[in-house]
């Protein structure tokens, strides 16, 4: 089975060192969505530009290199082609969202591991907590096959280059999916920035899933 791998950047040839670490050329199918004003439209047109013959696609940045093996990589793949599963990440949360909306806040609960690499030299890795599954996960790197987006629908192209990721973990989630954190070592070389439009991102979302709403309920 080839994966299909699907990568916004900002020009061509971006991606090319992260698709070389997942494996040789003859197992990949891949796609770079340049210059797109969101994620979601970006992931949308590589669902469609992407050979339909590829049922499990990977999600990811194109700072990010695998440094894992082939097994765990083919272990991922089969788990994402299993019925019932949403997507496989690397990271996440497997409580509830509070009104921060954000995946990281509630360590009792967290999900595994990325390394970073701190101003392109120092490396080090992030430990979150057990592998298992996830109410909703990080989007440096999510895997599915393309039956899910048949029942939860495509990427929300409204979200910008923020929250793409909790949004569609969390439909999956919601629509009775199973979403699973496995090992899958990565090597991420940014940490991301709280920035005006990362809040602009979050507000959406909230408004989206009506998060403070669900929340006022659980405490009644």
């Amino acid at each position: 089975m080839k994966l299909g791998i699907i990568s916004c950047v900002r020009a061509v040839g971006d991606a090319v060192a992260m698709f070389h670490s997942f494996g040789p050329n003859r197992l990949l199918d891949v796609y770079e969505a340049v210059n797109y004003s969101s994620i979601g439209r970006g992931y949308n047109q590589g669902l469609i530009d992407v050979p339909i013959s590829n049922d499990v696609l990977l999600f990811t940045h194109n700072d990010v290199t695998y440094w894992g093996s082939q097994n765990l990589l083919r272990d991922a793949i089969r788990a994402a082609a299993e019925p019932g599963i949403g997507f496989v990440g690397v990271a996440g949360r497997s409580s509830q969202l509070t009104d921060k909306a954000v995946w990281w806040d509630d360590p009792k609960h967290l999900r595994g591991a990325v390394a970073h690499q701190n101003g392109g030299h120092q490396k080090y890795m992030t430990s979150f907590g057990m592998y298992g599954t996830a109410t909703v996960m990080d989007g440096v790197l999510l895997m599915c096959h393309r039956r899910v987006f048949e029942k939860i629908g495509l990427w929300d192209e409204s979200l910008g280059f923020h929250f793409y990721d909790l949004d569609i973990t969390l439909r999956a989630h919601r629509a009775g999916l199973k979403n699973l954190v496995l090992p899958l070592p990565i090597l991420h070389e940014s940490v991301g920035n709280l920035s005006p439009e990362w809040e602009a991102s979050r507000q959406k979302f909230l408004d989206k899933h009506q998060i403070d709403l669900i929340l006022e309920m659980a405490k009644k």
